[in-house]
């Protein structure tokens, strides 16, 4: 009986929506997110527990960033689409290049993120991702 129910979760995750409480109904909330040179801007991000976003990346840069979160991308709920972009937790971006990667956040927490390219985090490319 599982199988069934695992199968049906994951064709409503393939028709892209990632499973949540919130209402099919309800637009999920946009959230930009620029990458320049040794900033990630908002430095916070505020996100709730259980609701669809849509994270907009870019990259405003030549130069190219990553958006490293692993232990948060591991925590959310992601349609295999979106997943297959985000590999091993971590978004790479070429200079001027954006993604758009919807997902709920099933965990609570404050999860770190950053550039894990050479010095980008030491140089202040870093921030935070809160999840209430």
């Amino acid at each position: 009986m599982a199988r069934p129910i695992a199968l049906l979760l994951a064709a409503l995750l393939v028709a892209g929506g990632a499973a949540s409480a919130q209402s099919d109904d309800i637009a999920p909330e946009h959230v930009r997110i620029s990458l320049t040179s040794f900033r990630i801007t908002p430095a916070t991000i505020n996100l709730e527990r259980g609701r669809r976003y849509i994270l907009d990346i870019a990259n405003d840069s030549g130069s190219s960033h990553d958006f490293s979160a692993r232990e948060f991308f591991g925590s959310v709920e992601m349609a295999p689409a979106y997943r297959a972009t985000v590999e091993r937790g971590e978004l790479e971006l070429k200079g001027h290049q954006s993604a758009a990667i919807m997902l709920v956040p099933g965990k609570s927490g404050d999860f770190e993120v950053h550039c894990g390219h050479l010095f980008h985090a030491m140089f202040g490319m870093r921030g935070v991702i809160h999840v209430n």
